[in-house]
């Protein structure tokens, strides 16, 4: 376990040290706009987790190239609903596989952001592929009053991402939108 906790210090220090300009001070390089700041081959991946205050997603499959088996559940609703994933959650999987960077923002910038929306009201994302990686855990919400863009906090650095608001409305929707047009939802 602890060669494992090595790498994954490794990577986080890593990360600090390329983290967008974020910790003045620091020789590196920032990431230029455009980088992946999260980058994962979508048909390699096995599990994607998506979990707010009031939703869970749990999307699955066995190997990869199989179709998603998703379980989505809602506050208030007495049961999960199970269907198998369709185009919208293919959607959403290329999108959540494939974080850049949109613009660097200032350590005020984060503040005032969180400040808005503690970590608490983010989103918890995990998305695990077949490789030995630890899976990429992230908090992760829209930015208020743009279409286009999203705040991913992990490994102790957030970034400003390009990502469509349309997704996090996608998997608001659960299996209606996120289904096989034959799905049987339960």
């Amino acid at each position: 376990m602890l060669p494992a906790l090595g790498r994954c210090a490794a990577a986080a220090s890593l990360l600090v040290l390329l983290g967008g300009g974020l910790h003045s001070g620091t020789s590196a390089q920032p990431l230029q706009v455009g980088a992946e700041v999260f980058a994962v081959d979508p048909g390699k991946v096995v599990e994607v987790s998506y979990r707010t205050p009031t939703l869970r997603m749990m999307a699955h499959r066995w190997e990869a190239g199989a179709r998603f088996t998703i379980i989505f559940l809602e506050k208030g609703q007495p049961a999960p609903r199970v269907c198998l994933a369709g185009p919208g959650f293919e959607h959403v999987l290329r999108k959540l596989a494939s974080l850049k960077l949109s613009r660097h923002l200032s350590v005020s910038q984060v503040k005032a952001y969180v400040e808005k929306k503690n970590f608490n009201s983010w989103a918890e994302l995990e998305v695990r592929d077949i490789s030995q990686m630890e899976p990429f855990q992230a908090r992760i919400i829209p930015v208020p009053g743009s279409d286009a863009e999203a705040l991913v906090h992990f490994h102790g650095v957030t970034y400003m991402v390009s990502l469509d608001v349309k997704i996090f409305q996608l998997i608001s929707g659960g299996c209606k939108s996120l289904a096989a047009a034959e799905s049987n939802q339960k």
